[in-house]
């Protein structure tokens, strides 16, 4: 590590480390929702969300079309065009690591490749995959959950580069890993930052460092709930689940978006007796995309 590169480290551990104090009672609650502490990998410098070419390999994959003949296409050239040989390497390794095999709850592949082309917004896309980057990637789990959620709740305005990297160091030592190469350093934080301005937390050019007001789009949420509840969740514990902070929510606004797609007919969400009941308002994922975003 050079010398500025630790003098960054040393200017913004404390305040990194005050942001993880806070998030700690959260951290004791997730279980199932965070991915295993020895994935501390790099590949985000090289391939972010990338919706679109996503949204390709996935409806492929969707349609039968096995792994290694995708991998075949991508390798050629077939697909993918606009990407180098070596661009395209690092997507099907992403693709790879984040949807195939996919952890529970996150929906699988072929309700992912239905939903896709169905949204119309740019940022929507983004923000559906956001979850399953964040459950392939320690480092951005932990970056995206300690430093961004808190920042966001505390109502902060800027989210500056030196901080993201302080925080990737801290995770390399709470893990005990050596820390890679600073230039590498580098390109992974500005891939963090990347997929953040990607899901509409962050700015872009001039204020690139500057936090937006950040609203998770109704279709995402819906999308992520009936996973949840295809996991067997049920009641509060649908919004009050700690999978939310992958979408970078917390319990309110989780509850708040709650309201709004039953407020949109796609779920019903009605108390009795004190008992909160949320349920799809149609009898399958699929069903749901096809009759109101097809």
């Amino acid at each position: 590590m050079n010398e500025v590169t630790q003098s960054v480290v040393d200017d913004r551990t404390t305040q990194v480390e005050s942001y993880e104090s806070e998030a700690a009672s959260w951290m004791r609650t997730e279980c199932s929702f965070e991915p295993p502490k020895d994935l501390l990998r790099t590949g985000l410098e090289s391939c972010g969300l990338a919706a679109d070419d996503t949204a390709t390999f996935l409806s492929g994959f969707a349609a039968g079309q096995g792994l290694e003949e995708l991998a075949r296409q991508i390798s050629v050239g077939q697909i993918l065009t606009k990407r180098t040989a070596h661009g395209r390497r690092h997507f099907l390794a992403a693709m790879k690591c984040r949807y195939i095999n996919a952890p529970s709850p996150l929906p699988r592949i072929a309700e992912l490749a239905a939903i896709l082309p169905s949204l119309t917004s740019q940022v929507a896309k983004n923000q559906i995959l956001l979850p399953y980057l964040l459950l392939s990637d320690r480092a951005a789990f932990e970056i995206a959950t300690l430093v961004v959620l808190p920042c966001q709740q505390h109502g902060e305005t800027h989210l500056p580069k030196d901080n993201i990297l302080a925080a990737l160091y801290v995770a390399f030592r709470r893990h005990q890993r050596r820390p890679w190469g600073d230039y590498l350093c580098i390109r992974w934080v500005e891939g963090l930052l990347s997929v953040l301005r990607d899901v509409g937390a962050l700015g872009r050019g001039a204020e690139r460092e500057r936090l937006l007001t950040y609203a998770v789009r109704p279709e995402v949420f819906s999308f992520h709930l009936w996973g949840l509840y295809e996991s067997g969740l049920r009641g509060c514990a649908l919004y009050g689940t700690p999978f939310w902070r992958l979408l970078l929510l917390n319990e309110r606004e989780a509850y708040h978006l709650a309201t709004v797609v039953a407020a949109r007919g796609w779920w019903t969400f009605t108390t009795l007796g004190g008992v909160e009941e949320i349920s799809p308002a149609f009898s399958s994922l699929r069903d749901w995309v096809f009759h109101e975003l097809g």
